[in-house]
């Protein structure tokens, strides 16, 4: 691999199957394009594997996207704050950290959201996925410096029950977040939620798309006075102890065009067409969804 040392682009984003990567990575200082990279400081194959994030340090001229996986075997988290592996690279806009982890054993808590902290990318970034992330929070202190996200996910975050006050991400337009153990929404600024609260502010100024999902523990949805102006589609699947919609969200949200409830019972009884205690709230959406099937409006029909 090392002799390679003139090559730009290597494609291996459906390598699933890899446990490593090859040694001699490190020194293909030219490469402009690595799909996917394979953390994996536990191998016991040493002789040929370049498995640690270390590898990254010199491939200074990556950039566009980059899957990390195997996050969940990192041994020496302050070598990769130390090596600041990540935020020298400037070009990079799509980045997937993925916090899984070979063998047996499970990982502390403590141990990914001192990674996570560790792994600051570049301002510049546009679109961020994390999954299997175990820490009980999600808060960095570079996660606010990342004024042209546009895009975030955060999936599979079993343990987390507060994340960041994600409503002060000034470019933000879409959010998605699926399996937390998060028991109370608050849209704001700071709080104890996914979003935060305070009286009267203008919280994701371009959020358009917000997808809630497997958010099995929330119960409440306190929006308080917060607007999100340009919220267009709203989509909560399997949030089955969600009891209602914020009254704020649904009429501060001027544009709002389509509202998706799957597998949310106390939310569809709720807002039920003709039955429902609210009704009326949502009966303004133009395309209003539940259960996959469309209680007013639907898709264009095919010619």
């Amino acid at each position: 691999m090392e002799k390679l040392k003139n090559l730009r682009h290597l494609i291996n984003y459906f390598t699933i199957s890899l446990s490593y990567m090859p040694k001699g990575i490190e020194k293909l200082t030219c490469l402009r394009t690595l799909s996917a990279f394979i953390e994996n400081s536990r191998s016991s194959d040493g002789s040929k594997a370049c498995s640690t994030l270390a590898c990254l340090k010199d491939l200074k001229h990556l950039r566009g996207e980059l899957y990390i996986r195997g996050l969940g075997n990192v041994t020496n988290v302050s070598e990769v704050k130390r090596m600041q592996i990540l935020s020298n690279k400037e070009n990079f806009f799509h980045l997937w950290l993925r916090f899984d982890k070979d063998g047996e054993g499970e990982r502390k808590n403590d141990d990914d959201e001192l990674l996570l902290e560790a792994l600051q990318p570049h301002p510049n970034l546009e679109i961020l996925y994390i999954e299997d992330y175990r820490g009980s929070t999600f808060y960095s202190d570079w996660f606010m410096s990342l004024t042209g996200l546009m895009k975030l996910c955060l999936l599979f975050c079993r343990n987390c029950m507060h994340l960041s006050p994600l409503g002060k991400l000034p470019s933000l337009e879409s959010l998605w977040i699926g399996e937390t153990s998060v028991k109370k929404l608050v849209t704001g600024i700071e709080g104890n939620g996914a979003f935060s609260s305070s009286t009267s502010v203008i919280l994701f100024p371009k959020l358009k798309v917000l997808d809630l999902r497997w958010i099995s523990q929330c119960e409440e949805w306190d929006n308080g006075n917060t607007i999100l102006p340009c919220l267009a589609s709203l989509s909560v699947h399997f949030c089955p102890k969600l009891r209602a919609l914020p009254d704020g969200l649904l009429q501060g949200a001027k544009k709002l065009q389509h509202l998706e409830i799957i597998q949310s019972d106390l939310l569809e009884e709720c807002y039920r067409k003709g039955t429902g205690e609210d009704w009326k709230k949502i009966s303004h959406i133009p395309d209003i969804l539940f259960n996959h099937a469309y209680l007013q409006g639907g898709p264009l029909p095919v010619r």
